[in-house]
């Protein structure tokens, strides 16, 4: 289980920046200014808005790179992100929105030549403006860097390996944070045996978590969609 892609730094920068901005409330409020965010985010973020259809406020250079240029304004599902993976992203939004709190997600996506990627996703809700629910999600793209290039107008959705509501993310950061300092500290003899290692380490917070912080949502099937 790909999991260690929820302790990547700006993941933990993001979950952060919520769980900070949110203070007593169910989900932060945000004006849509993008300076408010660690800048070193801005790149692989995208900041959307249902107006009922999800529009995209801000998008990233890596996003845009990722999924073209000339993008912000467009309606994310309709224009951009189609298809079967497009109706698997829009998921992960809707899940954010409902349960008012972070989702994590990591997919396995087919590309061409027959090589294959796993790339995570954080979706975190925000109240835009003067919104009275959630109506917005700052999402970020976790692509790990053998896949830097990656674009995903070219990938298609094999599977979803995960999916993690992080209905008290607090705890959650707390760990993911402590993760990234022991990591620091230890090496590994190849770099296949420390991801796997790390998978263990993160699977048995989640496990400890679960029911408490984290809860385990059933993951997106393209057959489903």
């Amino acid at each position: 289980m790909p999991v260690r892609l929820l302790a990547d730094p700006d993941a933990i920068a993001l979950l952060r920046f919520w769980t900070e901005r949110r203070g007593g409330d169910p989900a932060p409020r945000w004006g849509g200014d993008m300076s408010e965010l660690p800048v070193h985010l801005l790149p692989n973020l995208a900041a959307t808005q249902r107006r009922p259809e999800a529009v995209f406020l801000y998008v990233g250079s890596e996003c845009l790179r990722r999924w073209g240029a000339g993008i912000t304004g467009a309606r994310v599902y309709e224009e951009v992100a189609t298809g079967p993976q497009g109706r698997y992203l829009r998921s992960i939004g809707d899940d954010a929105l409902a349960w008012q709190a972070p989702v994590f997600s990591a997919a396995i996506l087919s590309l061409e030549g027959g090589a294959t990627a796993t790339v995570g996703r954080l979706y975190a809700p925000f109240l835009y403006r003067s919104a009275g629910q959630p109506d917005a999600v700052i999402g970020l793209q976790i692509v790990p860097p053998e896949h830097r290039r990656i674009d995903f107008r070219r990938a298609a959705l094999a599977e979803e390996a995960v999916r993690l509501l992080l209905k008290d993310a607090g705890p959650v950061l707390a760990h993911l944070e402590e993760a990234r300092r022991r990591w620091r500290i230890e090496t590994a003899a190849t770099a296949a045996l420390e991801h796997a290692r790390q998978d263990a380490d993160l699977a048995a917070v989640i496990h400890r978590l679960t029911g408490s912080s984290i809860i385990r949502l059933t993951p997106y099937s393209a057959a489903a969609g």
